[in-house]
């Protein structure tokens, strides 16, 4: 089961079978929907493609910063 927020931010957790999952979404008063039928939702993936992003970025940051620490130790 996937729980998706309103910003895109998810987790998954395992649940016995459909019905658990039916249940638990009935019980947490969230609606459930089948992702082979209407698939995941856009928030979830722009916000996966926005992680991507910022750890591609502080790769970069962090590569950048030990580059110049060996040119001044240089």
């Amino acid at each position: 089961m996937v729980f998706v927020a309103h910003d895109g931010e998810w987790t998954r957790r395992r649940v016995a079978n459909p019905n658990a999952a039916k249940k638990l979404a009935r019980s947490l008063q969230m609606p459930i929907y089948d992702v082979q039928l209407v698939g995941y939702p856009n928030r979830m993936r722009e916000h996966d493609a926005r992680d991507r992003a910022l750890r591609k970025r502080e790769r970069q940051e962090r590569m950048l910063r030990e580059l110049r620490a060996k040119d001044r130790d240089a």
